[in-house]
């Protein structure tokens, strides 16, 4: 039997059923807890609001969520506790980096390579060089030792 690709077969419908019902149950179970927050569209819940951020806007990171979304999580929930952010998924390190200009320390952790060399490199960016960094960047300018790597 050749059934057309559009077409649901019965057992998957009476899944998707099953799915939608448990779906109904827990949104009445937990009906109270919930609550709407128009604001959070998804220019500011993406990483679509960091465009506009020079610290953010050089490498397009889509995973990431916003700058002004953590900060708005920091500033509602954070607010009088004290302690420090724990990022398990770092990524660009948005988290980091938000939690950091309000004062909170914060930690991440990041295993995909592109996201620590971000992190890296707006760290650097964002820090005084030292004397033994500009002898370095010296060195390397008259030395040029990424060309003993090809």
């Amino acid at each position: 039997m050749i059934s057309n690709k559009n077409e649901i077969q019965p057992e998957t419908a009476a899944l998707r059923d099953e799915i939608v019902a448990l779906d109904a149950e827990l949104a009445k179970s937990f009906k109270t807890q919930f609550s709407v927050a128009p604001f959070l569209s998804r220019k500011i819940v993406s990483f679509q609001g960091n465009k506009g951020k020079p610290a953010y806007s050089w490498y397009k990171y889509k995973e990431a969520f916003s700058a002004g979304l953590v900060e708005y999580f920091l500033d509602s929930y954070v607010g009088q506790a004290s302690g420090k952010v724990l990022d398990p998924f770092a990524g660009i390190g948005t988290t980091l980096f938000a939690a950091s200009s309000q004062g909170i320390p914060a930690d991440g952790i990041e295993l995909l390579p592109i996201g620590q060399e971000i992190v890296r490199a707006r760290l650097l960016s964002e820090r005084e060089l030292t004397s033994n960094d500009i002898a370095t960047l010296e060195r390397w300018i008259k030395f040029l030792p990424w060309n003993a790597l090809c």
